[in-house]
C-alpha cells in the first residue's frame, strides 16, 4: 500500500501550523478551538511567512469548520509569485443526530478535496491526511486505490496519516499506508524518537512533528506563571488540570532553554530541527510575531547536543498517562 505521489519541492524544516486561525470552533459540542483570534493579523502572518522563506502549511477541515482554509486562501492571493506547500487533513463530520462520525470512504474523500481546494483556492493538494483516525484502525482492509486514483488525476501529491498517538502512528507504518505520518514530538514528549522515527526514516515516510510548542506551553507564558488560565472557547481550557500544571512545571524546569538566544519558543522549535528524521515541525503561527520565532530558529538551526542532554536529565519521562 505505498503512495505514489510525491511532494515535488522542498519542504522548510519549520511550516505554519494553522488550527490557531481557525478561532473559536466546536465540534459536536466540544470546544474545537484556540479563543478569538484577528483574521488580519492571521493573513499578516501567511504572507509575512511566504514572503520570508516558509512554505509549508498544515491545516484541516475540522480547524475552524474550514475557516483556517478560507483564511489561508485569502492570504495566498495575496502573495501570488510564492507557491505554498499545502496539507491538509480530513474524515471527521457531524451527522443529522448531531453526533461526530468519521469516513474516509472515496464519497466523502472527493467531496471534501473538491471543498477543500475550493476554501484554500488552489487546484491542488501537495498532502492529504486522514485525521485522527482510531488507533485500531483496521489498515489490512482499507483500500488505498481511491487515494491513488486521486493522485493520479493531479488532485492530490500523496497522502498519509495524522495520527492520535503513537501506536496508532506505528500501526499506519508497519502498515505501508502512505508516505507521510504527522504525530507528536516535543521537548516534553520525544517518544516518537524511539520507534516511530526510526521507522519512518527506514520506510522513507517523511515525518510531521505536530504540536512542538506542547499546545503553547512552552512559551514565555509557562515561565511568568505557576498555573495557566485559557478562555473557555480555547481548548485547552478543556486539558485536565492534573495534566496543565505538569506541562506548566515541566516547562519552567527546562527555563534554561529561556536563556538561549531567542528564548524558550525558539528553543522548543530548535528541538525539532536538532533530529535529522523530521521533515517538518508545525508550530502554531496566528501572529507575525510566532513567524519570527520560527524565522530566529531556522537561523540558529537545532539545539546542541548538550542541551539535547540536558532536557533528556532534567524530564526523563512524559506525562505519566501519555505513556
Amino acid at each position: 500500500m505505498e503512495a505514489k505521489g510525491e511532494v515535488q519541492s522542498e519542504i522548510c524544516k519549520i511550516g505554519f501550523g494553522s488550527w490557531q486561525i481557525g478561532g473559536e470552533a466546536n465540534f459536536a459540542g466540544r470546544v474545537n478551538g484556540w479563543g478569538p483570534v484577528d483574521d488580519e493579523e492571521s493573513i499578516r502572518a501567511v504572507v509575512y511567512a511566504l514572503e520570508n522563506g516558509i512554505n509549508f502549511f498544515d491545516t484541516a477541515v475540522a480547524y475552524g469548520n474550514g475557516k483556517s482554509e478560507e483564511i489561508l486562501g485569502k492570504a495566498f492571493r495575496l502573495v501570488p509569485n510564492q507557491q505554498p506547500i499545502i496539507c491538509t487533513k480530513f474524515g471527521s463530520y457531524i451527522n443529522e443526530q448531531g453526533a461526530a462520525v468519521q469516513d474516509f470512504g472515496e464519497t466523502h474523500l472527493r467531496k471534501n478535496i473538491e471543498e477543500s481546494l475550493k476554501r484554500l483556492q488552489k487546484e491542488h493538494i501537495d498532502i492529504l491526511l486522514l485525521h485522527n483516525p482510531p488507533t485500531d484502525f483496521d489498515w489490512a482492509s482499507f483500500d488505498a486505490s481511491p487515494y491513488e486514483r486521486c493522485v493520479e488525476e493531479g488532485l492530490i501529491g500523496t497522502y498519509g496519516v495524522s495520527c492520535r498517538n503513537l501506536n496508532a502512528a506505528m500501526r499506519v507504518l508497519e502498515a505501508g499506508f502512505g508516505s507521510v505520518i504527522e504525530a507528536i514530538y516535543n521537548p516534553l514528549d520525544r517518544r516518537a524518537a524511539d520507534e516511530v522515527l526510526p521507522l519512518a526514516k527506514q520506510k522513507k515516510v517523511q515525518f510531521i512533528a505536530r504540536v512542538p510548542l506542547c499546545s503553547g506551553f512552552l512559551t514565555p507564558r509557562s515561565l511568568q506563571t505557576k498555573q495557566s488560565v485559557f478562555a473557555s472557547t480555547d481548548i485547552r481550557s478543556t486539558f485536565p488540570e492534573e495534566q496543565s500544571q505538569w506541562l506548566t512545571d515541566s516547562a519552567r524546569q527546562l527555563r534554561f532553554l529561556d536563556q538561549e538566544e531567542g528564548g524558550i519558543s525558539v528553543s522548543a522549535l530548535r528541538f525539532q530541527l536538532a533530529n535529522p528524521h523530521v521533515t517538518v515541525a508545525i508550530p502554531g503561527m496566528r501572529k507575525v510575531a510566532y513567524v519570527k520565532d520560527a524565522l530566529k530558529a531556522l537561523e540558529l538551526g537545532g539545539l546542541a547536543p548538550a542541551l539535547l542532554d540536558r532536557i533528556q536529565k532534567t524530564i526523563p519521562l512524559t506525562f505519566y498517562k501519555w505513556r
